[in-house]
C-alpha cells in the first residue's frame, strides 16, 4: 500500500507543487491588501497587533481553506475537476476584500453590506475611482498575485489515475481508489476548516484589521446587526446586539446642551475682538414631549440687522441666498501656510475683502453617498445617519422641515442645479420633496458646459459662470431666490489639468505621490472657477442682494504620501472650508470659534430675519461656539472634539489630545493624554448619539408630518 501511495505522489509531483503554489499565492494576495489596509492607517507593528491583524491573517486563511474543501469535496464525490471551481471561489473571496480595501481608502471606513446590496447599481459611475485607487505598488502587487495564482491552477496537470492498471475498473468505482488521496486531502482540509471556524465563532473578532469582510457580511445578511427597515420604519434585530432605543429623538434633543454639560472647558473666550457680531439667539424648544427635536426659531431683529449691516445686504427685503457646494473642499490644503496662497490665491483673497471664514468648521459626511450626507447636514441642520445608505436613497419621504422648503414657504424661489443627473442617489426626488421647486441637473448643462475627463459632471469653470445666467433669468420672475450649487471638477478620480500643473520644488519638497498632484491641480483649477464665479455674480444684477454661503460639502482623508500623526489625519478628515461671502461685505473676519455644518442653517434663516417651527440641532454659525464635532464609525470607533479636547478611539489605539497650543490640522507631535473615565463616557455618549441619530431617522422621529406644509 505505501508504494502505491509513493507511486501516486510520484506522478503527480508536479501537479500538487503547481495546486499548493496557487494556493500560497491566493493567500498571499489576500494577506497584501490586509497589510494595504495597515499602511493606510498609518499604524506600527505594535499598534497593528494591538489592533489584532493576527486574526485577520487567520481568518483570511479559514475563508480561502473552506472554499477550497467544497472544491475538493465536489471532486471527490461527483468527479468535477477542481481547477476552474477553485479559481472561480478565489476570486470570489478576493473581490469583496479588493473592494474593501479600495472603500476604506476613499472614505476611511469598511464596506458594509447594505452598501453593496444597494449600490451595486453605481459600479459604473465609480469605475474610474476604482481604477485610481488601485494605482499603487501594494494593490498591483496583490492583483497580479491573484491572477498568477489563477494561472498556476489553470495549468495544473490532470491527476494520474490511482492505483495501477491491474485493478479492475468496477472495483476502482466501487472504492473510490481513483480519487483516494484527493479523499484524504479534502477530509484534512475539511477538518482544518472547522478547527479555524471553531475558533472564528469563539473569537468573533470585527475590527478592521482583525475581521474578514466577508464573515462580516454574513453576519449582516443573517442579522447580526440593527438594521433599519427604510419602507416601515422597524427594526431588524440580531444575535448580540443591544435593542432599539425607546426615545430616540430625545437623546438627540440632549446634544444641543452638550456643550452646557461638557465636562471639558475651553479657556479661550470669543467675545474679544468680536464685538461687531451679535450673540446668534438660540432655538427654543416647543415643549411637545411626542417631538422633542421640534423648536421654536424666533425673529431677531437685532441679529438680522446688524449681520446685514456687516454683510453689506439690504436693511429690508429678503436677500438672494446661494448654497454654493464645493465638492471635497477640505481645510487642510487651503489653509496650509505654503499650499493655500499658491492653489487658491484669488479665493484667499476674495474672502480677505469679502467674506467671513470659520477655519474651524467640521462635517459629519464620511461614509459613502458623502455628499448627500453633507447636503442633508447643511440644510436640514441635522446628523447624517453613519450606517447604510444616504438619507436621500434610504428615507426618500422622511418627514423633516429643512432649509429650502422653509424658505420656500417665506416666499423664496427654490432652485436646485448640478451637472450630473438629478436621479443619482435620488437627489432630485429627496429635492422635489423637501422644498425645491426648480431642477437643472446634467441634460440642462448639456452642450453649454465640457464634459470634464476623467470625473463625474462637466467643468466647474462654464458650470458657475452658467449658473449665474440661469439665476438672473430666473430672479426677473419677481422672487427671492434659494438656489442649491454643487461643483463636481474636483470629485475623484483627479487628473492633471492643463495650466494648472504643480511645481517641481512643491512636488519634491512634500513627496507628492502621482495622485496627490493630481488632486493638487484640480484645486488649483477650481479656485480659478470660483474666481470667476464671484466675479460674474458681483457684476450681475444679483450681486448687491445676495449672501453666498461658500461651503465644502464634506472633506476627504487626501493621498498626499506624507506621514502625518492621527490627530492631524482625523482633523484632515473632518475639517471643511466654510464662508459667508457678499459683494459688499463691510466686516471681513476670521472666525476663531469651532462650527459644524449643522450651524448653518439656522444663521441663514435668522440673517432673513425669519421665525418658525424647526427641528434643527444647529446652535448657529454665531453662538460662540457652534455645534461640536462628534463621530461614531460604529464597532467601537468614536471620536469627538469638544474645547480643547480632542479624543479618538481607534483600531489598537485611545487617544485624547490638548490642542490649546496650536491648530490639530497641523499637529507636529502632539502628546497624547492618559484616556480616563471622562473620556470613556464621553465616547460611549457618542455612540449612543449615533444609534439615536439613526433609529430617529429610520423611525421618522424627527419632525410631524403633518405640521409640514406643501
Amino acid at each position: 500500500m505505501m508504494a502505491l501511495w509513493k507511486n501516486f505522489f510520484k506522478r503527480n509531483a508536479l501537479t500538487l507543487i503547481m495546486a499548493i503554489a496557487g494556493a500560497l499565492l491566493a493567500y498571499l494576495a489576500l494577506i497584501t491588501l490586509r497589510f494595504e489596509l495597515l499602511n493606510e492607517l498609518n499604524l506600527t507593528w505594535q499598534q497593528a497587533l494591538q489592533g489584532e491583524i493576527n486574526y485577520g491573517t487567520q481568518y483570511d486563511m479559514a475563508i480561502l481553506l473552506s472554499g477550497w474543501t467544497v472544491c475538493l469535496a465536489l471532486y471527490v464525490l461527483f468527479g468535477l475537476a477542481p481547477k476552474v471551481p477553485v479559481i472561480i471561489i478565489n476570486w470570489v473571496i478576493y473581490i469583496p476584500n479588493l473592494s474593501n480595501l479600495l472603500f476604506f481608502k476613499y472614505f476611511g471606513m469598511r464596506l458594509e453590506w447594505d452598501l453593496v446590496k444597494e449600490h451595486i447599481v453605481d459600479l459604473p459611475s465609480v469605475a474610474d475611482s476604482a481604477v485610481a485607487l488601485s494605482l499603487n505598488v501594494a494593490t498591483i502587487l496583490s492583483i497580479i498575485t491573484m491572477l498568477a495564482s489563477s494561472v498556476l491552477i489553470a495549468l495544473c496537470p490532470k491527476w494520474h489515475s490511482w492505483p495501477p492498471h491491474h485493478f479492475t475498473k468496477r472495483w476502482q468505482d466501487i472504492l473510490l481508489f481513483s480519487r483516494l488521496p484527493m479523499l484524504f486531502i479534502t477530509v484534512l482540509s475539511l477538518l482544518t476548516s472547522l478547527g479555524l471556524w471553531n475558533f472564528w465563532v469563539d473569537t468573533q473578532r470585527t475590527g478592521l484589521l482583525s475581521s474578514q469582510i466577508i464573515k462580516i457580511w454574513v453576519d449582516q445578511i443573517c442579522g447580526y446587526q440593527v438594521f433599519a427597515n427604510k419602507s416601515a420604519a422597524t427594526f431588524v434585530l440580531a444575535k448580540n446586539t443591544k435593542p432599539p432605543l425607546e426615545k430616540p429623538a430625545e437623546i438627540l434633543a440632549d446634544y444641543r446642551k452638550l456643550l452646557e454639560k461638557s465636562p471639558y472647558k475651553s479657556s479661550e473666550n470669543y467675545a474679544d475682538g468680536f464685538s461687531d457680531y451679535p450673540l446668534e439667539p438660540e432655538l427654543i424648544s416647543a415643549g411637545d414631549p411626542a417631538w422633542p427635536l421640534l423648536s421654536t426659531l424666533e425673529k431677531d431683529d437685532n441679529f438680522s440687522q446688524k449681520m446685514r449691516e456687516n454683510l453689506g445686504l439690504p436693511a429690508t427685503g429678503k436677500p438672494n441666498v446661494i448654497m454654493l457646494f464645493v465638492e471635497s473642499f477640505r481645510a487642510y490644503e487651503f489653509l496650509h501656510p505654503e499650499f493655500g496662497p499658491f492653489t487658491f490665491p484669488q479665493t484667499k483673497e476674495l474672502l480677505a475683502k469679502h467674506g467671513i471664514f470659520f477655519p474651524k468648521t467640521y462635517s459629519s459626511s464620511w461614509a459613502s453617498g458623502q455628499t448627500a450626507r453633507g447636503q442633508f447636514s447643511t440644510e436640514c441642520s441635522i446628523m447624517p445617519n453613519n450606517q447604510g445608505q444616504p438619507t436621500y436613497v434610504a428615507y426618500t419621504a422622511l418627514s423633516i422641515l429643512c432649509l429650502p422648503e422653509f424658505l420656500r414657504q417665506n416666499g423664496y424661489e427654490t432652485v436646485w442645479t448640478a451637472t450630473i443627473s438629478s436621479s443619482f442617489h435620488t437627489m432630485g426626488l429627496w429635492a422635489s420633496l423637501h422644498g425645491y421647486n426648480k431642477f437643472y441637473d446634467g441634460d440642462y448643462f448639456e452642450g453649454k458646459v465640457p464634459p470634464i475627463e476623467p470625473g463625474w459632471g462637466k467643468e466647474d469653470y462654464g458650470y458657475l459662470e452658467e449658473s449665474v445666467k440661469l439665476l438672473e433669468s430666473i430672479a426677473k420672475e419677481g422672487k427671492p431666490i434659494y438656489a442649491n450649487l454643487q461643483t463636481l471638477s474636483t470629485h475623484h478620480p483627479h487628473s492633471i489639468m492643463p495650466g494648472y500643473e504643480i511645481p517641481d520644488y512643491l512636488k519634491e519638497k512634500y513627496k507628492m505621490n502621482d495622485e496627490y498632484e493630481k488632486f493638487f491641480s484640480r484645486w488649483r483649477y477650481e479656485d480659478a472657477a470660483l474666481g470667476n464665479f464671484f466675479n460674474k455674480l458681483f457684476a450681475s444684477e444679483l450681486g448687491d442682494n445676495t449672501i453666498v454661503i461658500m461651503v465644502g460639502d464634506h472633506a476627504s482623508p487626501g493621498r498626499s504620501g506624507d506621514k502625518v500623526p492621527i490627530l492631524a489625519l482625523q482633523e484632515r478628515h473632518s475639517r471643511i472650508v466654510l464662508a459667508l461671502v457678499t459683494k459688499n461685505m463691510k466686516k471681513p473676519a476670521e472666525i476663531p470659534w469651532p462650527v459644524h455644518q449643522i450651524d448653518i442653517a439656522p444663521t441663514v434663516a435668522h440673517i432673513i430675519g425669519l421665525s418658525g417651527k424647526v427641528s434643527w440641532l444647529g446652535r448657529g454659525l454665531f453662538a460662540r461656539p457652534g455645534s461640536p464635532w462628534i463621530y461614531s464609525f460604529g464597532g467601537g470607533r468614536q471620536q469627538f472634539v469638544l474645547g480643547e479636547r480632542h479624543c479618538y478611539k481607534l483600531p489598537g489605539r485611545e487617544n485624547c489630545f490638548d490642542v490649546k497650543e496650536g491648530d490639530p490640522l497641523f499637529a507636529k507631535k502632539p502628546t497624547p493624554q492618559s484616556f480616563n473615565e471622562k473620556d470613556e463616557k464621553m465616547l460611549d455618549y457618542v455612540d449612543t448619539f449615533y444609534r439615536a441619530n439613526l433609529e430617529a431617522i429610520a423611525g421618522n422621529k424627527i419632525y410631524p408630518y403633518q405640521a409640514r406644509q406643501y
